[in-house]
């Protein structure tokens, strides 16, 4: 099946479970992975199927974090003849712009801030250098424009009142286009990674942005 709109992935997902199919292939990036994920749990239909993805798209960092080889004809033979995974699943409940709450499911991870404002037409910028290079020029651009907000965060029982750029729950330990967020966390140890990234200067974020990708060096709080 082939989507064309965006959002429609998530019911061709549950159909296809419901008319009888245990193994899904996804080929495509965060977001598609995302839909049919989101799809299958709101459905209720995800323990019923295994879910298996090829990576493509601009953000390949969900199948990463399951051990999807990055070679098309690797991950074809993965797809085909690997060994099944159970992965933790989180939730989100939210608000979105027109104050209606909302609810989404998430395989990789999840987070408010900056992260979460993707400028407008943001999909169709150029993906000639990569998705690496693409993803990590939105992500500069989204850090550099946003301001911090205040945010409340129960972590671990843990009340924290903080003014923060982005906070990610991960379940995964990288996000979109290779940055090595939370180098301890799995997908299958039944708890989130937590990464707070505070209110600095712009100076320091372009000094220290560059060694998500060099050492993938992240302080992280462990939340079960």
């Amino acid at each position: 099946m082939l989507s064309t709109p965006a959002g429609q992935l998530g019911g061709l997902a549950a159909a296809a479970v419901r008319d009888g199919a245990t193994l899904l292939v996804v080929v495509g990036g965060d977001g598609t992975v995302h839909e049919v994920v989101d799809g299958l749990m709101k459905a209720g239909l995800g323990p019923r199927s295994s879910l298996r993805s090829c990576r493509a798209g601009r953000g390949r960092t969900s199948s990463a974090a399951c051990g999807s080889p990055a070679a098309s004809n690797a991950a074809i033979e993965v797809a085909k003849t690997g060994r099944v995974r159970t992965i933790d699943v989180g939730r989100a409940h939210y608000v979105d712009g027109a104050g209606a709450p909302g609810e989404a499911y998430f395989a990789n991870f999840a987070a408010p801030g900056s992260a979460a404002r993707s400028p407008p037409g943001a999909n169709r910028t150029t993906k000639a250098f990569g998705g690496k290079l693409s993803s990590s020029t939105r992500r500069c651009s989204r850090s550099c424009a946003g301001k911090p907000a205040r945010m409340s965060l129960t972590i671990d029982g843990e009340v924290r009142d903080v003014l923060l750029l982005e906070a990610l729950a991960m379940n995964g330990d990288y996000t979109a286009g290779g940055m090595w967020m939370a180098p301890e966390a799995a997908p299958d140890d039944g708890g989130f990674d937590v990464v707070l990234i505070g209110d600095f200067s712009k100076l320091e974020f372009l000094a220290t942005f560059p060694k998500i990708y060099r050492d993938g060096t992240s302080r992280t709080a462990r939340s079960r």
